[in-house]
């Protein structure tokens, strides 16, 4: 069974490959440029635009990242369990049921 998170679980990417778990990155926004969590912009990074006076945003993880990951797991007959931000806090959740 793999283990399914997205960049909101908290714990450091290296700990997450390590555990060969599979990492659904948000996406972040500063001033109209788009990064992926944890893969192009860290939370050292994020801090420290925040201090500098910007207002970082985050988006929920596409659709279709979900589907791919997925639809992949399911073609290689692996089950997996996903452990996903709160549904009160984010859309994420929403897109990984649909």
């Amino acid at each position: 069974m793999k283990l399914i998170v997205d960049s909101a679980c908290d714990l450091s990417l290296s700990y997450l490959e390590e555990h060969n778990v599979i990492v659904v990155p948000l996406s972040v926004i500063v001033e109209d440029k788009e990064y992926m969590d944890m893969f192009e912009i860290k939370n050292d990074q994020i801090y420290a635009l925040i201090k500098e006076g910007k207002h970082p945003r985050t988006s929920q993880v596409p659709l279709d990242k979900f589907d791919t990951e997925f639809r992949e797991l399911a073609a290689e007959g692996e089950s997996a369990l996903y452990i996903a931000l709160s549904s009160d806090l984010s859309g994420t959740y929403q897109a990984a049921v649909l």
